[in-house]
């Protein structure tokens, strides 16, 4: 707020990009799979404490947004719009394949997979974002793209975990975060 008040944000830096951002790395998504897998491997007590750290985890963040939103408000400071996406162009599709599996690969290594998990989520997450972004260039909706890409990633993820003996949950995971 201080930073958009005294209006040292740069020229064309949106301020909705910026907040999405930050909120985006606060998200508890990791906390979620952790407490289904306890739950799912019969460590109950573990996957309960898990529920309430992402349940208040959750809250406070929610709270702290109601409230930054608020305190903005009372400061007058402008609505600005978030950005619209890019349009999905043929040219765009390799470079989002690359940065899928490199997204993918970075995640796998920040959640200290083994190294040989590494190049397998590398490929999950290339494969969901050439799945997703080559049927919204074919005029499939952003959420309908969204749900097959990520089922062909737990489908593709199952199988190639099996064939290099790791972790499923490792390489969908990491598949689905680009």
């Amino acid at each position: 707020l201080a930073v958009m008040q005294l209006g040292l944000l740069p020229v064309g830096v949106q301020p909705s990009l910026v907040v999405a951002g930050a909120i985006t790395v606060l998200l508890s998504g990791l906390s979620v799979v952790s407490a289904v897998l306890g739950a799912i491997s019969g460590y109950n007590v573990t996957a309960a404490g898990r529920t309430m750290e992402v349940t208040l985890m959750s809250a406070g963040l929610v709270a702290g947004v109601v409230l930054a939103l608020g305190v903005a408000v009372r400061l007058g400071l402008p609505d600005e719009p978030i950005a619209e996406p890019l349009a999905q162009t043929a040219l765009r599709l390799p470079a989002q394949v690359v940065a899928g599996g490199a997204a993918a690969a970075c995640f796998a290594v920040a959640s200290y997979a083994t190294r040989r998990a590494v190049p397998v989520a590398a490929g999950a997450g290339a494969l969901g974002a050439l799945a997703h972004g080559a049927l919204v260039l074919f005029g499939l909706n952003q959420i309908a793209a969204s749900a097959v890409a990520a089922t062909l990633i737990g489908f593709c993820g199952g199988l190639m975990s099996r064939r290099f003996r790791l972790p499923p949950l490792v390489v969908a995971v990491s598949g689905l975060t680009p």
